[in-house]
């Protein structure tokens, strides 16, 4: 995002994690994005820093406190200012915090857009595989009375709530544990159920999958269950652009998706 209007309008290349060449090396140092202007000493270096793993003065401002591996945030700040010193003699440097980049994610809706809109293929966090939070319900109330007549009337109220599968995982299911053995392809795939899940040497695979799932537009189910955070809700949508429309939920019932690309329907899930 920092680096988007300039590279659009002046054809530059930003070179990060995800880029066929990997970060971008300077000595002893990786640096998390590079934007590549042309002249001699024009490029510019940007680093992203976590707030706990970087100690960022304004959530971790005592030099005291205890942060990332057991170090001080004093000690870890020092070690930071003596590499960002290396870098910034060859390069202009930009550093943004992640404190910082979340408010501006806040405030700024196009900044998000963009944020959310951007494909991720970067590598899996394991963190993202599992999903929390409560979804409210649907509907708050309905009235017994016919509103014509004044009479009560017979009405069937349902409820309907997701039991946490966590507690039969634990007992049940198996655990990826030690190393990971990558397994990267790029393909479309249709699996509708384990045996399906095959790799391109024909083993089944077993483990976390980063994957990205297009709903299907028809579902012979009452509510979908792939789950989604956005908002700071959990959703389980048939459309990924259709809570983005709604992101304070909303009741229509004559309401039809007019979503159709892929892209569009579709997300980035972590599927266990």
């Amino acid at each position: 995002w920092r680096a988007e209007e300039e590279m659009r309008e002046n054809g530059l290349t930003l070179r990060h994690v995800e880029s066929p060449g990997g970060e971008y090396k300077f000595g002893n140092y990786s640096l998390d994005g590079m934007l590549e202007r042309p002249g001699e000493g024009n490029n510019l270096a940007i680093e992203v820093n976590g707030c706990f793993w970087h100690a960022c003065p304004h959530c971790f401002p005592d030099d005291a406190a205890i942060v990332a591996g057991g170090e001080t945030a004093g000690g870890i700040r020092a070690r930071d200012a003596k590499r960002i010193a290396q870098i910034a003699r060859e390069f202009e440097v930009e550093i943004i915090w992640e404190c910082h980049l979340n408010r501006l994610l806040e405030d700024d809706p196009a900044m998000k857009a963009f944020f959310d809109n951007t494909p991720d293929s970067g590598p899996i966090d394991f963190h993202d595989a599992f999903f929390g939070g409560r979804t409210g319900p649907e509907w708050l109330g309905a009235s017994v009375i016919n509103a014509e007549t004044g009479e009560l009337r017979a009405r069937t109220i349902k409820i309907k709530d997701f039991n946490s599968l966590y507690p039969s995982m634990n007992m049940f299911t198996n655990y990826p544990v030690g190393h990971p053995t990558l397994v990267h392809f790029d393909k479309d795939v249709d699996w509708c159920k384990p045996a399906d899940m095959v790799g391109e040497d024909g083993d089944i695979l077993e483990g976390i999958i980063k994957c990205f799932v297009v709903p299907p537009r028809h579902v012979h189910c009452d509510i979908p269950v792939l789950p989604l955070r956005m908002n700071k809700r959990t959703l389980f949508p048939l459309c990924r652009k259709c809570s983005e429309l709604f992101p304070n939920g909303a009741v229509d019932r004559e309401y039809s998706c007019p979503h159709f690309e892929d892209e569009e329907r579709g997300k980035i899930f972590f599927l266990i």
